[in-house]
């Protein structure tokens, strides 16, 4: 193959991937746990900027390791800002990032050159994971830079997004039964604190366990856990 057949097909199959995660993101558009989560941001006074959802390649090659699949983009609701248009979208890791790329906006990013980690069983519980950070974020202006506060914005999104259902669970080989869910929350949350740059070095499932009951049970804004 010549050079410029090798960069013609590259280019192809990034545009792929750019179409793919579009499509990803109108598929979650129409489910109704997404609808309502973020209709309930909107709700409790956080217009959400348009684009909320942005697809962008995440690794440089294809042998990089993702540092994650989707994320959570900090940054300011602004009453200000036109909201979401439902019906025109434009163009296991630390999930809270912070860039000026954006403009202080918040929002959810999607790695759109690993869409094919996202099987048709998970794809839901990526987006709730997010949203629900989002959520906090509007409802409570979490401080990210405090591991207490981000234990808790982690162990409200592992129990809520349904990530920590039996089924996930089995597919990861926890086969645990007796507490298996609260074991999952812990985990993946104290996952989440240790690829965090702010939590590196802290004792983190301790942070975890001294966070858990309190915001464990705070299921809002559902009556309970999906």
């Amino acid at each position: 193959m010549s050079e410029s057949s090798s960069t013609s097909s590259t280019k192809d199959a990034l545009m792929q991937s750019h179409r793919n995660c579009i499509s990803f993101i109108k598929k979650q558009l129409e489910d109704p746990l997404i609808a309502y989560m973020l209709g309930e941001i909107e709700r409790i006074g956080c217009p959400l900027p348009n684009p909320f959802f942005r697809c962008e390649r995440c690794l440089h090659t294809s042998t990089d390791k993702p540092k994650f699949t989707a994320a959570y983009i900090l940054g300011s609701f602004d009453n200000n800002n036109n909201s979401l248009d439902k019906n025109q979208q434009n163009d296991d890791d630390n999930d809270i990032i912070s860039t000026e790329y954006y403009f202080g906006k918040p929002g959810v990013l999607l790695c759109e050159d690993v869409m094919d980690r996202y099987s048709k069983a998970d794809d839901k519980t990526v987006v709730l994971h997010e949203l629900i950070h989002a959520f906090d974020d509007c409802r409570a202006m979490v401080n990210w830079k405090s591991c207490e506060q981000m234990a808790c914005a982690e162990i409200r999104a592992s129990s809520l997004s349904g990530e920590c259902g039996f089924m996930y669970e089995t597919k990861r080989g926890n086969m645990g039964l007796r507490g298996q869910f609260m074991n999952c929350v812990k985990r993946r949350a104290t996952l989440s604190l240790n690829h965090s740059s702010v939590c590196q070095g802290e004792n983190n499932a301790k942070t975890v366990e001294q966070m858990f009951q309190k915001c464990f049970n705070d299921t809002e804004p559902f009556i309970k856990r999906i």
